[in-house]
């Protein structure tokens, strides 16, 4: 019986260290979730971080658009007067040098009556 008692202890001592490993084994597994739960917590900070700078480019990219779109008809309007004001500018021209014609021809012609009238006085 003596043998028995001995085996029974033995066994128990076994059965105490299984438990002791197993329970060491459990401790480890759950300060390695533990650990798993805090990277996730601050991996998911992060993408909510990252997920609101992306908010914020994307709405400066859309304001950028909309300026650059406005610039790109403010530049079309200038295309548009500047060739106005060239086509101005010629019919202008070709004006004075009309008007400068006539007054040339005025010009000629009052001398001409000049000459005329003084060739009749004398």
């Amino acid at each position: 019986m003596n043998v028995k008692v001995q085996e029974n202890l033995f066994s128990q001592e076994e059965i105490s260290a299984g438990i002791q490993e197993i329970s060491t084994s459990g401790s480890t597994q759950a300060n390695q979730v533990s650990n798993i739960t805090k990277s996730s917590l601050d991996t998911l900070q992060q993408a909510e971080s990252m997920l609101n700078e992306m908010q914020e480019l994307k709405r400066n990219f859309d304001k950028s658009t909309e300026t650059a779109l406005k610039g790109n008809t403010l530049l079309e309007q200038l295309f548009t007067n500047t060739d106005e004001l060239r086509t101005f500018t010629n019919d202008l021209s070709v004006l004075f040098e009309a008007l400068s014609n006539k007054i040339y021809e005025t010009n000629t012609f009052s001398q001409s009556i000049i000459d005329v009238s003084q060739q009749t006085i004398y």
